[in-house]
């Protein structure tokens, strides 16, 4: 199938945003009901020291919650690192044993492994990833050596996505061009050879006039709108 075609299934045709009874919220919203039916001392049991301690604290702070609406409400714009990982893993082609194809036994399989815990999103308190870290391995991380803000650098991030070989990438967007990312999305290679940014959070379908949803991921980066590339190869 296409990539673009399972862009697509994955989103839900492009109708995959946010919103009290979105699909983005739905997902949370199970996630909160699978996150109830668990025993927290049976699934952390073979962690030890600060391991099985961190886990333990994320376990329980999600299922302290009170409902699954609030637990939604609460975490589901902090989730985006975590969705789009998730997303950009399945179309990369990561096996079921890499990214487990349902979401909520991936987000306690990351929570095990100690990639996600308990912390802080501006003023949100949650359970999500530390933004600064890559959790798809191997995952190729731009940032590590390309200002995005130069135009040396710009230049040097297109050039690579010119040569990659991955179709996939993670996308850090920065809306303000302060050099500091705000929110997560993915990019793909379509068959013209034009990386496109696909964000969960957009509601419609894709549309080439919306940079987030649709856009020309070069065009971004030409604007200053990227704070980082994470290609999942």
């Amino acid at each position: 199938m296409q990539i673009e075609n399972r862009v697509n299934a994955l989103n839900q045709n492009g109708k995959l945003s946010q919103g009290k009874n979105g699909p983005i919220a739905q997902t949370v919203k199970s996630t909160y009901e699978y996150f109830q039916g668990i025993n927290i001392e049976t699934e952390i049991a073979g962690l030890s020291g600060d391991k099985k301690a961190i886990a333990r604290d994320a376990l329980k702070y999600i299922q302290d919650y009170t409902s699954a609406d609030q637990f939604a409400n609460d975490t589901q714009s902090a989730l985006c690192n975590v969705i789009s990982a998730w997303e950009a893993g399945i179309l990369a082609n990561r096996s079921p044993e890499q990214v487990n194809r349902n979401f909520a036994e991936f987000y306690k399989e990351q929570v095990l492994a100690g990639n996600i815990k308990k912390d802080n999103y501006g003023s949100t308190v949650g359970v999500f990833y530390n933004s600064d870290k890559p959790y798809l391995e191997p995952t190729k991380v731009l940032s590590n050596n390309i200002d995005f803000s130069t135009d040396a650098g710009k230049a040097s991030a297109i050039q690579e996505l010119n040569t990659t070989s991955a179709r996939v990438a993670q996308i850090y967007l920065d809306y303000p061009g302060g050099k500091k990312g705000e929110h997560f999305v993915i990019a793909y290679k379509n068959a013209q050879g034009d990386w496109i940014i696909k964000d969960h959070n957009e509601k419609g379908s894709m549309n080439p006039d919306n940079w987030k949803n649709g856009g020309k991921l070069i065009n971004a980066i030409n604007r200053g709108l990227i704070a980082d590339i994470r290609l999942v190869e």
